[in-house]
């Protein structure tokens, strides 16, 4: 009975939490569905392993203790264990692992993106309505008490006056009353859309910005505070050279992507900047001056726009594919523009200053 009022009591905190106006308080629901559902995996395939044993008349054991040690160590593992021996299927495992992601940003980096929190409540409120009654509870010992924990709660389902109660009905009616008080604003489908639209509106809007205001501003003065890892970016400006087009500008970006915490990392000054200029033309050559991650932005809203409410699953893999496909482009535009106002309004407030 302890395990069944477990998962009941963090359910009810989670659709509490999640009920709240407050994002904090939703972001506090992602880590609570989030925790319930990698406990139940944990618990049954804690529970198969328990049964999976060597014996004289059996032989060895299926699993071996390095899947075991696997599995019940990182939740990625136990998410692929899970696929693997029919718990969840391939989908599940693809949509988990997406809000795990971003359970990850709440949790490790108190993110409060709310779309980000609302789209991930979806996913595990569908998610826990479809498996929990399925899954019920991962102790087939039933105990029941009167001591805390062990006895019969009521959320709002009400209580039979039976003494020993099946377990399977009080599971199922306090599941159903619990879930039934989440209170969803948005569909799935919506709230995908509105992220990736979001998007997309930051990169067009940072393409325009950076390609009108680089017209007059030399982008190498926008990069100076990075002379620490490539002097020439400071010469450069000096001698009045610029980038020549926006690609030459993502290009930098991307460079400092994939090379800066390596570099950073160099304790001396000059081989840190003798080894960023070279690791520099290295990575310009090997894109022969052309930023590799542009895509066709018409065709993705077109994708965006042509999402049904009545395919949730094929909506989070558009998401998936879409977010992948336009993750480094974002990112480097983001860095970039970002980088662009900071210098302008430094600019602004040097004028005032006069």
């Amino acid at each position: 009975m302890i395990e069944i009022n477990r998962i009941l009591i963090q359910l009810d905190s989670a659709v509490n939490c999640a009920n709240s106006p407050y994002p904090q308080k939703k972001s506090i629901a992602v880590i609570l569905f989030d925790n319930l559902i990698e406990v139940q995996l944990y618990k049954r395939a804690e529970n198969s392993f328990i049964w999976d044993r060597t014996t004289w008349y059996n032989g060895s054991r299926f699993h071996d203790s390095r899947t075991r040690n696997k599995a019940l160590s990182y939740y990625d593992n136990l998410l692929k264990f899970s696929k693997d021996n029919k718990v969840i299927n391939q989908s599940d495992f693809e949509i988990l692992k997406y809000a795990h992601s971003i359970r990850n940003s709440v949790y490790h980096k108190g993110d409060l993106n709310e779309l980000k929190i609302e789209l991930a409540l979806l996913i595990y409120y569908d998610f826990t309505k479809n498996t929990l009654l399925k899954w019920g509870s991962p102790n087939s010992l039933i105990g029941y008490t009167n001591l805390p924990g062990y006895e019969k709660i009521d959320f709002g389902q009400g209580l039979s006056d039976e003494v020993l109660p099946e377990h399977e009905k009080y599971f199922e009616s306090a599941l159903n009353t619990i879930l039934g008080k989440l209170k969803m604003t948005e569909n799935l489908t919506k709230t995908i859309q509105r992220i990736l639209r979001k998007q997309i509106e930051r990169i067009e809007w940072s393409i325009e910005f950076i390609s009108k205001e680089s017209k007059t501003i030399n982008f190498y003065d926008v990069l100076g505070r990075f002379w620490y890892l490539n002097s020439d970016f400071f010469e450069y400006y000096k001698d009045g050279r610029k980038p020549k087009n926006l690609d030459s500008i993502l290009l930098l970006y991307g460079f400092l992507r994939e090379h800066q915490d390596y570099l950073d990392d160099i304790h001396d000054l000059k081989i840190r900047q003798q080894k960023g200029k070279k690791l520099l033309r290295q990575y310009r050559a090997n894109k022969n001056g052309k930023y590799p991650h542009w895509t066709n932005l018409d065709r993705i809203k077109s994708r965006i726009n042509s999402m049904k409410d009545n395919e949730p699953e094929k909506s989070l893999k558009n998401l998936m594919d879409i977010e992948s496909k336009i993750a480094h482009l974002y990112t480097d535009l983001d860095e970039a523009s970002s980088d662009l106002d900071g210098y302008i309004m430094e600019l602004v407030d040097r004028a005032k200053g006069k």
